[in-house]
């Protein structure tokens, strides 16, 4: 059962008679029965292999229905988050924040961790109700022009430096979430309780899903709750292993096996295991797409009261990306950070290494549910091996 989302209450007057330019918009991406892992309040898709479980495509390329456009010039129209500073910093419309600067080698900077609470605030066309320093911030005004209809989906595209298979690859990320009222009260459920979102491991071990990480294949976010505004937590070993923590491990490389379909731990040996799908994939397209199907729903209940005044209802976005010294030491290279011990990788990183990501809003297809049922499992092994699926695979960018 999922956590009731209905609103204690709703305050607000007219609609704003306030005018929002409009944002242009890919056609919205469909995410109907492809497969997902659960981490806290969020769904991740890998695009990668969305692309292969649906059309048994094994090299996403430009034209391919998950093939999302991420280069500066792509989404410089879109409602960018973050974008890294080697190119326009992006300027979004009336209503929301401009999108923070991230780290980027050719922009000169080579910081291990972001957060949005200790970066400078990017700044906006014009001051809007509900802005606060510290967080990514949008009137639901604004956003609502923006999905024009559709729920809301955030991409992002991870781009580390460094080859993959290896530690360099791979970045710890971590975000919560939140709508704030005209009085400036986050929304709450019945009950009056607080309503956060996070997209977290939930102090779970730093791994992929197929090593026994935090999340949760197919997962169900109802499962998962968190009433308070709230910082990432985490441990490691006096070895510097990481023990657990919230961040979730973002840019692994993950394979599936053939029969189940599920993902497996990689094995070049085994037959009846795909060849691994590449997550850390340059600055041409995206690598995840983060759904947080409640926050949708909470959004929806507002936009859905003509009452509401959207434009002083507001959307925070809280975001971290990279080793985080409150949690592991302020030594990037570190083991715990880098996830290298000499030259041999014994855990996977979690720092920020300067390649440049992006993390932008668009609009999502919405059929009555985009959760799929246990039995997709099952379809999509028999798939696989329906397709008589080859293991020597056209090679990947990097």
């Amino acid at each position: 059962m999922k956590k009731n989302v209905i609103l204690q209450a709703v305050r607000g007057g007219a609609i704003s008679a306030c005018l929002y330019a409009p944002v242009l918009l890919a056609s919205p991406i469909d995410l109907t029965d492809v497969g997902y892992v659960q981490y806290g309040d969020g769904l991740s898709y890998s695009m990668p292999i969305a692309q292969f479980i649906q059309h048994g495509d094994d090299n996403l390329q430009s034209g391919d229905e998950f093939y999302i456009q991420a280069s500066e010039g792509q989404i410089k129209d879109l409602v960018v988050i973050g974008t890294d500073a080697s190119g326009q910093s992006s300027t979004n419309v009336a209503g929301m924040d401009h999108a923070y600067d991230l780290p980027s080698s050719s922009g000169g900077s080579d910081a291990a961790f972001f957060e949005t609470g200790d970066a400078v605030d990017p700044g906006q066309t014009s001051i809007f109700h509900g802005d606060l320093d510290d967080t990514w911030d949008v009137t639901l005004a604004a956003l609502n022009n923006t999905l024009a209809g559709d729920d809301m989906v955030i991409f992002f595209q991870n781009n580390q430096e460094g080859q993959p298979g290896t530690a360099s690859q791979s970045l710890a990320g971590w975000a919560q979430l939140w709508i704030t009222d005209p009085d400036g009260q986050v929304l709450t459920d019945a009950d009056g309780n607080a309503l956060y979102f996070d997209f977290t491991n939930d102090d779970s071990r730093y791994a992929l899903v197929s090593e026994g990480g935090g999340g949760n294949l197919l997962g169900d976010p109802g499962s998962y709750t968190n009433h308070l505004r709230s910082d990432p937590t985490g441990s490691v070993d006096g070895d510097g292993n990481t023990i657990a923590t919230d961040y979730v491990l973002s840019g692994g490389e993950v394979c599936l096996s053939l029969i189940s379909g599920i993902p497996v731990a990689c094995d070049p040996t085994d037959l009846t295991v795909t060849a691994p799908f590449v997550h850390n994939i340059s600055d041409a397209y995206a690598s995840y797409a983060l759904v947080f199907p409640e926050l949708n729903a909470l959004m929806n209940s507002v936009f859905d009261d003509a009452t509401n005044d959207l434009s002083l209802y507001t959307m925070h976005v809280d975001y971290r990306l990279g080793c985080d010294p409150n949690l592991f030491g302020t030594d990037a290279d570190a083991t715990v950070c880098s996830g290298l011990d000499g030259n041999d990788a014994i855990d996977w990183g979690k720092k920020l290494n300067g390649g440049g990501e992006k993390l932008w809003i668009t609009a999502m297809y919405t059929p009555d549910t985009n959760i799929p049922e246990p039995s997709t499992l099952v379809l999509m092994g028999l798939g696989l091996v329906g397709m008589g699926y080859r293991r020597q695979r056209s090679k990947r960018a990097a």
